[in-house]
């Protein structure tokens, strides 16, 4: 129970506020200089790029977590990359995961290794930013067109038969506050046609922050508190090779641990390279039923 008077809960804010935004202010001035001996790793040739991107992804992942150790150190989000609940599968899988707060991709690529995703084709063509992601095995996730969509589930395909993990979020935008968005069917539809497994990890954040509308400079009063509990996998062969009964199965089974709703009538949102390729993925299902 809470029992801080509103004077003090209203001087952690303003604390809170302060760190955060000294926090943005440090990474905007030393995350060039990372990114430049990041990229100067990725220029350097290798006799083995699937070596090289292991190493540069394990670069990424302990970044990653050092930035996460930062923030629970000022005491503006409690998350700590090392306490992830459970044990993710070895070997090639999608990794799924609820899609609650801005910090996703981080939250979860801290946490597991050998992971790679999808990458907005205007992010991922910058030509300072492209050998990073490209060295570490991201892919170019498209322009939000239907040839993106394609483009994201070929090179998705791609990665995980080299032997990577591929983190995908169902939803393909940030969830409503108590609400999960519907689950679409590219990521399933993937799995069933590679025969990979789907491996669920699920998102608790309580109070929220940083859901779609809030500001990274305004955190809640109350400490922001993130946990990571990797679920039990879901085999395609179990399904028959059915991608529209895993979707279901999956979102269900995220729905009843949230204790969260799924709404299926939701303002537009604008497209993001997961989604687009979750899009396609449905279309491609629904054409080949």
């Amino acid at each position: 129970m809470n029992i801080r008077s509103e004077p003090a809960r209203l001087l952690l804010r303003a604390c809170r506020v302060l760190a955060a935004s000294l926090s943005v202010a440090a990474y905007a001035s030393l995350a060039p200089f990372g990114y430049l001996g990041f990229c100067a790793l990725a220029l350097i040739p290798a006799r083995d790029p699937k070596a090289r991107a292991h190493r540069l992804q394990g670069i990424m992942r302990r970044a990653f977590a050092f930035m996460h150790h930062w923030l629970r150190w000022v005491r503006v989000l409690d998350y700590d990359p090392r306490k992830l609940e459970g044990v993710v599968m070895e070997g090639p899988c999608i990794v799924i995961a609820n899609h609650p707060a801005l910090d996703d991709v981080t939250t979860v690529m801290s946490a597991i290794p050998r992971l790679c995703t999808a990458v907005n084709g205007r992010t991922f063509h910058r030509f300072w930013l492209r050998p990073l992601l490209e060295g570490a095995g991201q892919f170019n996730g498209g322009l939000n067109n239907l040839l993106g969509g394609q483009l994201v589930l070929e090179n998705a395909a791609v990665r995980l038969r080299q032997g990577f993990r591929v983190l995908v979020f169902p939803e393909g935008a940030r969830s409503p506050r108590g609400q999960l968005r519907p689950f679409a069917r590219g990521a399933f539809e993937i799995a069933c046609r590679l025969g990979v497994p789907i491996q669920p990890v699920l998102i608790r954040a309580e109070p929220l922050w940083l859901s779609r509308g809030d500001s990274v400079f305004l955190p809640p009063a109350d400490l922001p508190r993130k946990r990571v509990e990797v679920l039990d996998r879901l085999d395609p062969a179990a399904f028959n090779g059915d991608s529209r009964a895993m979707r279901d199965i999956a979102e269900a089974m995220y729905s009843r641990l949230l204790e969260a709703p799924v709404a299926r009538s939701l303002p537009s949102s604008p497209p993001t390279a997961q989604h687009t390729a979750n899009r396609i993925g449905d279309t491609q299902s629904e054409r080949r039923a």
